[in-house]
């Protein structure tokens, strides 16, 4: 019989938001979006899929984002999309940035997934189909399931600065950013050279474009969610030296407990 291990395969649709701050941690808000989020525009909508892999609970995560259009007039294009898990909950992102005239431009992001990885790992009974991770909690049929998932905040909130414009006119105004708890959450960490660092400013920054340094932060299912539209549970292969390094142990063990009886059978007959 061949050894095999339980995994699945989650797909979702998730919306959330894009959050653009310049090198001094104000925030660049977007006419194109005014009313929307908010009434500066000060965060853009985003949405589009996410698949989780989680063969033999290491897990592995695809991203796309749809296209969308912030500051200058043309779509922005995020594309070829990697991961890396740095710790349990935080996620390195390596992409590319199709910007204002430029193209593969270098973004490299940090998530903070707890929410995410508690919704997989810890509902009971496992997630289905149409269930929605939604800010802090998991949603199903309209109902909680539960309403504390262990979400991180989005390092955005409660940012209070904002640039605005007419088309004319630059002015910083007084607005706080509060999306509250997301699912997978851009923290104020970079990741440079095998680094990790904290420079203090929500997002990572673009390595070149039309605006370098700006600091681009995209906040998964927060203020929103992310909609469970398929499970698919397979079987796995189980590496061949686990099965080995296993039955080895159960060998030991079985040994031992003889070992112990033959020694008990011993003393009784004398």
């Amino acid at each position: 019989m061949p050894k095999i291990a339980d995994s699945a395969i989650y797909e979702f649709d998730f919306t959330g938001r894009l959050t653009v701050l310049n090198g001094g941690g104000e925030i660049i808000s977007d006419r194109n979006s005014e009313g929307i989020l908010d009434p500066y525009g000060a965060q853009t909508y985003i949405s589009s899929t996410l698949t989780y892999d989680d063969t033999l609970r290491s897990g592995s995560l695809g991203l796309t984002i749809a296209p969308f259009e912030f500051l200058i007039p043309g779509e922005t294009v995020i594309h070829d999309i990697t991961f890396q898990n740095l710790t349990d909950n935080l996620l390195v992102g390596d992409m590319l940035v199709d910007w204002g005239g430029s193209s593969n431009i270098e973004l490299t992001t940090i998530w903070d997934a707890s929410g995410f990885f508690n919704a997989i790992e810890k509902t009971l009974g496992g997630l289905q189909a149409g269930d929605v991770i939604s800010g802090n909690k998991i949603l199903r049929n309209g109902n909680i399931l539960d309403d504390n998932i262990g979400s991180a905040t989005p390092a955005t909130d409660g940012v209070n600065s904002v640039w605005v414009s007419d088309g004319i006119n630059n002015d910083l105004i007084s607005y706080t950013v509060n999306q509250g708890p997301a699912p997978i959450a851009m923290t104020t960490w970079n990741y440079s050279d095998g680094n990790l660092y904290d420079d203090g400013i929500a997002g990572s920054p673009l390595a070149s474009g039309p605006f370098p340094g700006f600091n681009i932060n995209l906040d998964i299912g927060s203020g929103n969610s992310l909609t469970l539209t398929s499970v698919n549970s397979s079987v796995v292969p189980v590496p061949a030296a686990i099965w080995l390094f296993s039955s080895g142990i159960l060998s030991l063990i079985g040994m031992n407990r003889l070992t112990k009886s033959l020694s008990r059978r011993r003393k009784h007959a004398t």
